[in-house]
């Protein structure tokens, strides 16, 4: 063993004492260099979309068929082409997100993006769109926060998989309130006209995967997509990392 691998191994023998690594979820000590915030056994059981999922929002159908029973009976106009997510909105991935959101773990937002990234092949019908736009937060938000999770989550998974990124695609252009604990009706009345498109030449044409971090009632989703195809977005599909 030569001296850069004892200085190594003395290295990560104080990195475990001094400042050990647990996983996000379950608490359990991992490896200095272990890079995922979730332990393997977490990973393994994080709850994955696969087909069949309901063609225009994405959730797990249980019971087969092409829609949900929400959008069996949708009555609102969708503004975009269908919405899909790498994983369901579940204990494991929700400490992780939050842990990004609340607890100012800026760098997870990488992991996050490329997670997306991995599992973007997934989607074949999302292969033929080459523009990745986050949601914005409103300056309030992204001042408080220091970021915004969604557009260092867009970036990542641009870059994962060799698509165009657009970081100022949408503007959030007026404060609203939290969605937390809102239904749907008063969801889509707090979004309202909350949303700008400031360059629309960087968007005309293109065939946009705009990207948020969590989609529960795709009433932001919606609101935004209805802004990019108002400035002259060829189409507009959705890509959450997770489905609540």
């Amino acid at each position: 063993m030569g001296w850069k691998d004892k200085t190594a191994g003395v290295c990560g023998f104080l990195f475990n004492v001094l400042a050990p690594k647990t996983c996000l979820y379950c608490k359990k000590d991992q490896k200095y260099d272990y890079l995922p915030p979730l332990c393997g056994e977490c990973l393994k059981n994080l709850e994955v979309i696969r087909f069949p999922y309901c063609s225009s929002c994405g959730t797990v159908l249980d019971s087969g068929g092409s829609l949900c029973y929400s959008c069996r009976h949708e009555k609102r106009k969708k503004s975009f082409a269908f919405s899909r997510s790498a994983v369901m909105f579940e204990p494991r991935i929700r400490a992780v997100i939050h842990a990004c959101k609340y607890n100012g773990y800026k760098k997870l937002s990488r992991w996050l993006g490329e997670f997306m990234a991995e599992r973007i092949g997934k989607y074949p019908e999302l292969g033929g769109y080459g523009l990745v736009v986050p949601v914005p937060v409103s300056v309030k938000k992204a001042a408080e926060r220091g970021f915004n999770q969604s557009e260092l989550i867009a970036e990542a998974l641009a870059a994962g998989t060799g698509k165009k990124f657009c970081r100022d695609g949408l503007l959030k252009s007026r404060e609203t309130r939290s969605q937390a604990g809102l239904n749907r009706e008063e969801r889509e009345k707090n979004l309202a006209d909350s949303f700008s498109c400031p360059e629309p030449s960087k968007i005309k044409g293109e065939k946009i995967i705009l990207v948020d971090d969590v989609a529960t009632t795709l009433s932001t989703l919606n609101e935004a997509a209805g802004v990019l195809t108002k400035a002259g977005a060829l189409e507009v599909a959705c890509y959450t990392l997770a489905r609540e």
